[in-house]
């Protein structure tokens, strides 16, 4: 499993169908590819791979290359083999095509072969230099991505059968929560809260005079905070985890971010596209992972929405995935590097949070700061 983070890229919106690119060594794998292709044709999915490229003019890296654009998830299937080296390169073409997917914002599913399988000494890695390459390789996917390991071409095909159809049923759910509540422009969305603020103070008749005195105040608290730089932060957890993202709001409060609290309930009770709403405003999304809140149907569907939503716009809040125990991670957020606070003490578990939140700091160049409602 991954480490806290590295860096963080924004897939790019996704329209229509998904269109799969699978991304592996050829020979060693051949079995697994055809399992998993057939999967994803049975899903009605478009997909591209080495097998169907057929002569093209472009050279065969560009023709890779290009694939990989033009695709919206990369899978990503890695067993004992490092496979060819692009000519002019010092990386595989199975590697390149990962690079240019992450450069390009792709949603990445990872997939290694598990180790205790036992294969044919042909479908293993000899040459010295690419068993090195490999390895690095394998390091950098289990740094920036959560991976899932396989033991068959069948077992392999469920999985990403499994994985694809849920990403494909967050994008729905993430359109239909859009239908229901299409976005507003910044200015008009500021220019209706500052009409709702105005005719709520004038039914309290709050005299002029002071009227514009909470507004010269408001806006000086304006410029403080972009100058402070804070953060937004959306903690997003379920009931039963409440005392621990309560303890991690007050922590992030008093390293000045400003704090939304999202408590999921398990009973369905929470409105569908409310969790989007909030994440619309955030600079960073936390969600704190337990068998709680992955295992419950109603907060695996607003959440998985939710996820796709922001990881398929541009912009969007960062999702920082906070493990509290051993679960099953949903496939979306898989695709970004997580917070582990397994066995870890509360103290450093909130410190580790806070490095997260300040990193964004770093990333956020300009902040509309002001105190959720």
């Amino acid at each position: 499993m991954g480490r806290e983070k590295r860096r963080s890229i924004t897939p790019k919106p996704v329209t229509g169908s998904l269109k799969v690119f699978v991304c592996s060594t050829f020979t060693d794998l051949r079995d697994e590819r055809q399992h998993v292709l057939e999967a994803i044709r049975r899903l009605k999915l478009e997909h591209e791979s080495m097998e169907y490229f057929g002569a093209r003019a472009a050279r065969p890296i560009e023709t890779c290359l290009q694939e990989v654009r033009d695709s919206d998830v990369l899978v990503i299937v890695v067993a004992h083999r490092y496979g060819s080296i692009v000519p002019g390169a010092s990386i595989s073409f199975a590697e390149a095509e990962y690079r240019a997917g992450v450069e390009a914002g792709k949603l990445c599913f990872v997939y290694f072969k598990d180790e205790d399988v036992r294969v044919l000494p042909a479908e293993v890695e000899r040459d010295s230099e690419k068993i090195t390459l490999l390895g690095r390789w394998k390091t950098t996917l289990t740094q920036e991505h959560t991976v899932t390991t396989f033991t068959t071409g069948q077992d392999l095909a469920l999985k990403v059968a499994t994985d694809l159809a849920r990403t494909i049923h967050a994008k729905e759910l993430a359109s239909r929560t859009e239908d229901d509540h299409p976005p507003k422009s910044t200015s008009e969305s500021v220019r209706r809260e500052i009409n709702h603020l105005v005719k709520h103070a004038i039914t309290l008749n709050v005299p002029e005079e002071i009227l514009l005195q909470c507004v010269r105040q408001m806006l000086r608290d304006v410029i403080d905070n972009i100058q402070g730089v804070r953060v937004r932060v959306v903690l997003i957890f379920s009931s039963e985890d409440g005392n621990v993202a309560r303890l991690a709001a007050a922590e992030l409060e008093r390293a000045s971010a400003d704090i939304l609290l999202e408590e999921m309930n398990d009973d369905g009770s929470v409105a569908f596209g409310q969790l989007s709403s909030a994440l619309a405003s955030a600079d960073l999304a936390a969600v704190f992972l337990s068998r709680c809140s992955t295992e419950s149907h109603w907060i695996r569907a607003e959440l998985d929405a939710a996820i796709w939503r922001q990881i398929s716009m541009p912009g969007s809040a960062s999702i920082v995935p906070i493990v509290l125990e051993d679960v099953d991670i949903p496939a979306l957020l898989r695709t970004v590097p997580f917070v582990d606070l397994r066995g870890v003490e509360s103290e450093e578990g909130f410190r580790r949070i806070i490095a997260a939140v300040d990193r964004k700091r770093h990333e956020v160049r300009r902040v509309v700061p002001g105190t959720f409602r």
